[in-house]
């Protein structure tokens, strides 16, 4: 494997993680924690709270640095606790490293500064950390020595064009400057890039067998009938599901999520209660159906769809054509690396797509069809029985039996109900869902939550609204559409601004026209 990473610090800015995994493929940050130097004595860097929370939201692998002038192992000692304290309540899936390039360290003797490394390293390792070393190339040859010390997570800075052959096995290698806009490596400490790191070892999965250093043996599996007697059923996890249908985060009296707030609680990490519209709950919301429902599945729980699949949910994927009821389902939206969404199927592949439940669908529980060109893994739990037939609860896919009073709630959310709706009243498909829009236009319908984006193909349900209140008839969603449906329910009676953004407001005013039968 060779993996793209940044190691960042307060140096690096405000540094946008997500648009380094959308644009260039990041997999994983290492991030400066802290340090021990000589006119600021232990510290805790600015931005290792704010550049967690960043790597947390975009997915990504998770390690650690601290910077140490330190040249005795008394205070290496005291070093590596004072790391272990701050990286204590996150997660890392990648090592923690001491960072040795400070040229006091140099001038030690190869034996000192060895014995120095080793006492940081397993000081770490004796609190639960895998531990690392980050050096120069030159040091890692001629100060130090390194066979002593590829038991450690090795991390090598060698600026150049190619892989250093002459560092031997090593796990990760810093080559360089990298720039998100071009891309280019530079062999030099250029203004505006970042330093540009290839992981070439699995290291979430040895974390996740419980390794601390590269030789210890992985943690033993468990038994494949231990794992199914551990589980339950495919019934009883959709059961689960169905009964939270129609939650929506927004209305609940607490903060976040109740499924974000349920994990904090369980992993001591009040930052992924929420609030919902920052902290996607969608994978949080499966975790706590198969916890509910007895369902034990390696890579669960979590709150990310890739960190599942990186820690064991891999060894349950099936073909996905082979979907069934009860399968784990996960989304790729934009297939740039990293997969995004979560649910569960509820019935198998129909020549086109599948039904599912979800949640995180508009910050609710919602009922879904899926087509197959987004779906990335179908996970199959190891359920109790063979119960894979089609026990979903009889829910009417007509909207009107969905709701109280046969009436759509005035929201502001346009999801399920909403669009179901309007396909219904305007007799195109009906799945609940506008497709094949341009991802551009987002902005001018941000207040409907059921879009899928994609090659721009364009959606039957936007060309009739286009028809009906004389916009361009093309089925994208731009600010013309916007506009013209807005002019439209405003001559409805319905007051509203004409601004070509539909928002919250607007959508209330299109549930409203609904209700009162105005189509």
């Amino acid at each position: 494997m060779k993996e793209l990473v940044l190691d960042i610090s307060h140096w690096d800015g405000d540094i946008d993680l997500a648009a380094w995994k959308r644009q260039r493929g990041l997999w994983g940050v290492i991030i400066k924690a802290g340090g021990n130097e000589t006119n600021l004595g232990r510290y805790k860097d600015g931005q290792f709270e704010n550049n967690y929370k960043k790597a947390v939201a975009a997915g990504l692998h998770i390690g650690a640095y601290y910077y140490t002038v330190t040249t005795d192992t008394e205070n290496s000692r005291k070093d590596a606790n004072h790391f272990a304290d701050l990286l204590d309540g996150h997660k890392f899936d990648l090592p923690c490293y001491t960072d040795v390039e400070d040229p006091r360290q140099f001038q030690l003797s190869a034996r000192t500064l060895t014995d120095v490394i080793k006492v940081f390293c397993d000081t770490l390792r004796n609190r639960g950390y895998y531990a690392g070393l980050y050096t120069g190339g030159n040091a890692w040859l001629n100060n130090m020595y390194a066979d002593e010390l590829r038991d450690y997570a090795n991390w090598i800075a060698w600026w150049k064009a190619s892989w250093p052959t002459e560092a031997g096995d090593i796990g990760m290698w810093q080559q360089g400057g990298i720039r998100l806009s071009d891309g280019h490596i530079v062999f030099d400490d250029v203004s505006g890039y970042h330093d540009c790191d290839w992981c070439c070892i699995d290291y979430p999965a040895r974390i996740a067998a419980g390794q601390t250093i590269q030789t210890d043996e992985p943690i033993e599996e468990k038994k494949e009938e231990e794992s199914k007697q551990m589980s339950g059923t495919a019934k009883s996890v959709i059961d689960v599901a169905y009964g939270e249908l129609g939650y929506y985060a927004p209305n609940d009296p607490e903060p976040g999520s109740k499924y974000g707030r349920w994990l904090a609680d369980k992993w001591d990490e009040d930052w992924l209660a929420g609030p919902s519209v920052e902290i996607w709950w969608c994978c949080m919301f499966v975790s706590w159906c198969l916890e509910q429902a007895g369902v034990v599945v390696k890579g669960f729980p979590t709150y990310n769809t890739d960190l599942a699949l990186n820690n064991g949910a891999k060894n349950y994927a099936v073909d996905k054509y082979n979907v069934q009821y009860g399968d784990i389902v996960i989304f790729n939206w934009d297939w740039d690396g990293a997969t995004d969404h979560i649910g569960f199927a509820t019935g198998s592949f129909d020549g086109s797509g599948f039904p599912t439940i979800e949640g995180n669908v508009g910050n609710a529980v919602q009922e879904k069809y899926r087509n197959m060109g987004n779906v990335a893994y179908v996970i199959r739990p190891h359920y109790s029985n063979s119960d894979s037939g089609n026990f979903t609860p009889d829910v009417s896919t007509d909207p009107k039996n969905n709701r109280d009073g046969g009436k759509l709630e005035i929201d502001g959310i346009g999801g399920w109900n909403t669009i179901i709706d309007l396909q219904h009243t305007l007799g195109t498909y009906e799945d609940g869902v506008i497709s094949g829009q341009w991802l551009g236009n987002k902005d001018y319908h941000w207040g409907m939550y059921n879009v899928e984006y994609d090659s721009g193909t364009g959606s039957q349900l936007v060309e009739a609204i286009q028809s009906k209140v004389g916009a361009e008839v093309d089925g994208q969603w731009g600010p013309g559409t916007s506009r013209a449906l807005q002019q439209w329910l405003v001559n409805k009676g319905y007051d509203i601004d004409v601004d070509g953004y539909f928002g919250r407001e607007s959508v209330k005013a299109l549930q409203c026209s609904l209700n009162d039968n105005k189509w």
